[in-house]
């Protein structure tokens, strides 16, 4: 089943969800309610998208769900009203003070955030257990958009500029965050840019390429989009003399392999768009960073990933992650170091359940619905947290034919 989300009308966002699997182990585990369980299950696959919507519409929802258990028969699509837009906050300066160039690209981009700005220094602190990742993105990312750093390091330390700087700097500009749901590549991606901009000592303009830019299937729609991404980046570059950040989320969905036998013309004419926009970026020289973000690492095409500088593999939180997480969000509670574990057993897998929490699990499931044991009526308690966990399931890993 697709839900579709709208936001004043117009589609921003479509979600595929395995209905049946869900009301399946809603049913299973026994739960009082698993219609109830269901529209929760499926409200949670809705808030990995960063986005929530009114309650009337899950109620909305929950009638349609009944009904449809009731006669066997599920829709194929859902649509429910979008509210409070939870991504990134995207910040715009008044138009009398933008440069034309950002008031045209806005038109087109989902949104744009430039950098340095406190709340994605905020979003990027708050990642936890991606210490490894972070470090090595941040140096490589800045030497990817401004390699004439690299020569002046070697030329300073080695006195001369190395064959080795010459090999990192024909490299192309993409960087592919892969990985389960929930494991932070998004909010990575799109905070990392706050620490480049540090580094470089210079604004950085992130510009995420819109959910709509696979177009409505006519015929050369969908490359034409593409290569309209990739010209207003080049132009807002041009016109900021700052690096920009093209982000592509769920980039299968723009990406997919061409190798598929199914593969429509259409798709296969803006994968080839894509590679030709890549290419074009790295003879171009322009300070572009392409990023992409994917579920399904293997749905990606080979060209595309054979040109990526690196791949980041991301995963669920292991049992010392875990701890490091509940420390961060609880760690001003006073509990035990055994109460820490605690937490952190009651989150890994189990026999029943071969997957654990997500960071995102804990950080939107686990921690609100704690705070709201105890408020408004005492303090917050271990015992809360723990029974929180124990009542809530983790978002199932990533399966075709469900995206979250």
């Amino acid at each position: 089943m697709k839900v579709i989300i709208l936001n004043k009308g117009k589609q921003i966002n479509v979600i595929d969800v395995d209905i049946e699997t869900i009301i399946s182990e809603a049913e299973r585990s026994k739960i009082p309610d698993p219609i109830k369980a269901t529209v929760a299950e499926i409200e949670s696959i809705i808030k990995q998208e960063n986005i929530s919507v009114e309650t009337g519409e899950l109620n909305k929802m929950n009638v349609i769900l009944a009904d449809s258990i009731a006669t066997g028969n599920f829709p194929g699509s859902i649509e429910l009203q979008g509210k409070n837009m939870t991504k990134l906050p995207f910040f715009k300066r008044p138009a009398s003070s933008e440069n034309p160039a950002i008031q045209q690209a806005e038109k087109f981009f989902e949104g744009i955030v430039v950098y340095p700005n406190k709340p994605s220094e905020e979003i990027y602190n708050s990642l936890i257990g991606l210490d490894e990742i972070k470090e090595r993105l941040v140096k490589e990312s800045s030497l990817l958009v401004a390699n004439d750093n690299l020569e002046k390091w070697s030329k300073k330390y080695n006195k001369k500029v190395l064959l080795a700087c010459k090999a990192f700097e024909r490299r192309t500009p993409l960087i592919v965050f892969a990985g389960d749901v929930g494991t932070g590549k998004t909010a990575l991606a799109e905070s990392f840019g706050n620490e480049i901009s540090h580094q470089l000592r210079s604004n950085v303009y992130l510009l995420r390429v819109s959910v709509q830019t696979r177009g409505t299937g006519l015929v050369g729609e969908m490359t034409q989009l593409i290569n309209k991404a990739f010209r207003e980046a080049k132009r807002v570059a041009e016109a900021v003399s700052s690096p920009v950040i093209l982000l592509v989320d769920e980039a299968d969905t723009l990406a997919q392999s061409r190798e598929e036998t199914q593969m429509h013309h259409e798709d296969k004419a803006g994968v080839n768009a894509l590679i030709q926009g890549i290419d074009h970026v790295k003879e171009a020289g322009a300070p572009i960073l392409v990023v992409f973000c994917t579920n399904r690492m293997s749905a990606i095409d080979p060209a595309i990933v054979r040109r990526a500088a690196i791949v980041y593999e991301f995963s669920r939180p292991n049992h010392a992650r875990l701890q490091m997480v509940f420390k961060q969000y609880f760690g001003d509670l006073g509990l035990t170091d055994q109460q820490f574990l605690q937490l952190a057993d009651s989150s890994s897998p189990t026999a029943d359940r071969n997957y654990g929490f997500t960071y995102s699990d804990i950080v939107n499931r686990v921690v609100p619905t704690s705070i709201l044991k105890a408020y408004p009526d005492r303090a917050l308690e271990f015992a809360d947290i723990l029974e929180t966990i124990q009542s809530l399931q983790p978002t199932p890993p990533f399966q075709e034919g469900r995206r979250s």
